[in-house]
């Protein structure tokens, strides 16, 4: 039998591991603004995938964030700017430029690396990125989430809640988590436009999220009636085909020159 000493005998190394790489392109992102209700004046814009892309994993949720810091530094001409803040919530001079995370996508256990990894390497401000999460996330969550929306918020970024079609469970939620902004369902922007008691109780959410430091954001505006609406409401911001259709990153872009 052949033997060999332990000099002779060959050293095994661990499979290499590879990272899936990041396939999807940064012209793929579509760029949907979002206007002041006070002035008119553009306050930044949602960042979101071209229609058919595919959906966002753990891999795809980073190259989305770290790709949406990227396009907004490009539209600081690659120079980050320290915004003021002139209403709860809201960073100016410097355009905001927000992910609306997918259901469970808080939980992969990666998103504060994600968010920190992004912001480092475009060189942003923490409060450029608006990080929005689902309302049926933060609805169940435990204590682990709540931590991580404070972590968030250490690293200066700026943490949303996406609603959902209906008020109930809204007030609960902007109680229990330190969110800078609440991002209302173009559903409910409908149901306040013809419907007493919807209006009012949007205006309860309204005004309880500024009573908390927050902003409120109006989406999917789509006519001059609705955005008086928002704006009786003292909604701070708005977002909807009335505003502006959804442009390439690269179209956007261009005509902030």
């Amino acid at each position: 039998m052949l033997s060999l000493s332990s000099a002779e005998t060959p050293k095994l190394r661990p499979p290499a591991v590879r990272r899936r790489p990041d396939l999807r392109p940064r012209a793929a992102l579509r760029a949907l603004p979002c206007h002041r209700l006070q002035d008119g004046a553009l306050a930044g814009a949602e960042l979101i995938q071209a229609e058919g892309a595919p959906a966002l994993d753990a891999v795809g949720q980073a190259w989305l964030l770290r790709a949406a810091c990227q396009e907004a530094s490009a539209w600081a001409g690659g120079v980050p700017c320290a915004p003021g803040l002139d209403a709860p919530g809201l960073s100016t001079p410097g355009l905001s430029v927000t992910v609306a995370l997918p259901r469970h996508g808080v939980r992969n256990g990666t998103l504060l690396a994600q968010v920190e990894a992004a912001l480092l390497g475009a060189g942003l401000p923490g409060q450029t990125l608006v990080v929005a999460l689902p309302q049926a996330d933060l609805a169940d969550a435990g204590p682990d989430l709540l931590l991580l929306v404070s972590a968030m918020r250490d690293l200066g970024a700026h943490v949303a809640l996406d609603s959902q079609e209906r008020t109930g469970g809204l007030e609960q939620i902007l109680r229990r988590f330190p969110l800078n902004t609440v991002r209302l369902h173009p559903a409910l922007v409908r149901q306040a436009e013809g419907d007493a008691d919807a209006r009012a109780a949007l205006s309860r959410v309204v005004r309880l999220a500024h009573a908390v430091d927050a902003s409120a954001v109006a989406l999917g505006v789509e006519s001059a009636p609705q955005r008086d609406a928002m704006a009786d409401l003292r909604c701070d911001m708005a977002q909807g085909r009335l505003f502006g259709r959804d442009l390439p990153g690269s179209v956007f872009r261009a005509g902030l020159g």
